[in-house]
């Protein structure tokens, strides 16, 4: 069970007074086919405002859901992805158990869940809803939740076809989880995307948990927001308690310092990692019902943030 706490907003440093945004719309799109990157189209693009200068090393606007470029700087170089992988782990999770089994799936974390990277104050044995985990992830950018879903959604997955096929696979529960978001990747289109991890994190000084290109991420997003908007609603928090299924309850701050400063946010997801440097994607209602989505690849832990609002006012602007 979680509760939103109404905390003050975090303002940031930029140069520019964030505008006041318009009321959010989302409109998905008729022609969306699911599993399958039909509706997005490979376009030439435009780069509507040359002028703005970013520390990430890529990047991309885009409408939502047209989907036509509005600004890109090498959205096909293909970089380290960080925490933006979480998006397709909370993506394959919801898939492979349905949207009504994780509304009760409960989670119980294992020893070598709380023992990657980072520290969720969770203890072994306890139980989460796999939703909560998933807000935990995704807000928190929780590296421990990450891997306790993986795990045992793989464990569940691999349940569920000795029950239907009849035969063991003999597979690692998170190694078979890892699987299915690579097909994932595939049948979206990803051309450019593919996961060793769940969480994104460094598995070497040279080697990525994931990489991706900022294209992609966009087409990823898009995927999401079609079909299970509810999955990122939680992104725009600036906190959120969640408590365990024994009651044990625990504040989490959203990594996204934009949160609850900047007006029509609809969802977010940070990334950060030494090969990857900052990350970030947001989709935003810049107003007059347009929608859009900004991805920046390859920015610095601070300068993300930056970006992504140098983005969001020349985006707003042009469309005023």
């Amino acid at each position: 069970m979680k509760t939103n706490n109404n905390m003050r907003p975090v303002f940031i440093t930029l140069g520019i007074t964030l505008l006041i945004g318009a009321s959010v719309r989302i409109i998905a799109p008729s022609n969306y086919v699911s599993k399958t990157s039909a509706f997005i189209q490979e376009e030439a693009g435009e780069t509507i405002f040359p002028e703005v200068e970013i520390e990430a090393v890529s990047a991309i606007v885009v409408e939502y859901p047209s989907m036509r470029r509005i600004y890109q700087k090498d959205p096909g170089i293909k970089r380290p992805l960080a925490s933006i992988t979480k998006l397709m782990t909370a993506l394959s999770y919801r898939e492979l158990i349905g949207k009504q089994d994780s509304i009760s799936f409960p989670v119980r974390i294992a020893l070598d869940d709380i023992e990657v990277e980072g520290d969720s104050g969770f203890l072994a044995g306890e139980e989460f809803l796999a939703d909560d985990l998933s807000d935990i992830m995704l807000l928190n950018s929780s590296n421990d939740a990450a891997h306790a879903l993986a795990s045992s959604v793989g464990r569940y997955f691999l349940s569920d076809h000795l029950s239907s096929q009849g035969e063991a696979r003999g597979e690692d529960p998170r190694s078979v989880f890892l699987e299915e978001m690579n097909r994932r990747s595939g049948l979206l289109g990803l051309e450019n995307t593919f996961f060793m991890s769940e969480s994104g994190l460094d598995i070497s000084e040279t080697e990525s948990g994931a990489y991706g290109t900022a294209w992609d991420v966009a087409k990823l997003t898009a995927y999401i927001m079609s079909h299970y908007p509810d999955l990122v609603r939680i992104t725009v928090s600036e906190e959120i308690e969640v408590a365990s299924l024994s009651g044990r309850t625990r504040s989490y701050k959203n990594t996204n310092l934009l949160a609850g400063a900047m007006p029509g946010l609809i969802a977010s997801k940070t990334g950060f990692s030494n090969l990857a440097g900052g990350n970030l994607v947001i989709v935003s209602d810049v107003g007059f019902q347009k929608p859009v989505i900004i991805v920046v690849l390859g920015s610095s832990l601070a300068g993300r943030f930056n970006d992504v609002h140098k983005l969001y006012l020349a985006t707003k602007q042009y469309y005023q």
